[in-house]
């Protein structure tokens, strides 16, 4: 692979940060006296540079990865903190209590993960099933007109 100059790394590493092609020009170069149409034209030709974008795409990856392994810590630091106030080997304040959520959500701890496939049911079943759980409570069922349903 062909050596990059200092600034065409520069560049590349604003690129895979999220920077669109002309900040991270502006990033790397100096650009001052440059118009916008001129940055994006030189912008967009360093990118086709085949060593400047294998680099951005090098980048990206690591990145990647180290945002995985950050949220798998995040994850197993709060499923362990949460372990030890349920278990009450430590107790926090609500504050604490509140940024171990946020930590969480961010980590996507808290997410509702269904499992399986549900099982499709007419009003009519649904609604027989609810009667029978409130006949099972001494509470009847009334229709609109207020006559006891079947």
């Amino acid at each position: 692979m062909q050596r990059l100059t200092g600034k065409q790394e520069a560049f590349a590493r604003e690129v895979a940060r999220g920077a669109t092609l002309a900040d991270a020009y502006r990033a790397a170069y100096n650009a001052k006296n440059m118009g916008m149409n001129p940055i994006r034209t030189e912008a967009s030709r360093l990118m086709a540079h085949p060593a400047v974008s294998l680099m951005v795409s090098q980048k990206r990856e690591q990145i990647n990865r180290m945002l995985l392994v950050s949220a798998a810590n995040d994850r197993e630091r709060v499923l362990d903190s949460l372990r030890a106030i349920v278990d009450g080997t430590v107790v926090v304040s609500a504050t604490q209590l509140r940024a171990l959520e946020l930590l969480g959500k961010s980590a996507g701890v808290f997410n509702e993960r269904f499992e399986g496939p549900r099982a499709t049911r007419t009003s009519a079943e649904i609604e027989t099933d609810i009667a029978e759980m409130l006949g099972g409570c001494g509470i009847q069922l009334t229709n609109e007109s207020g006559t006891v349903a079947d």
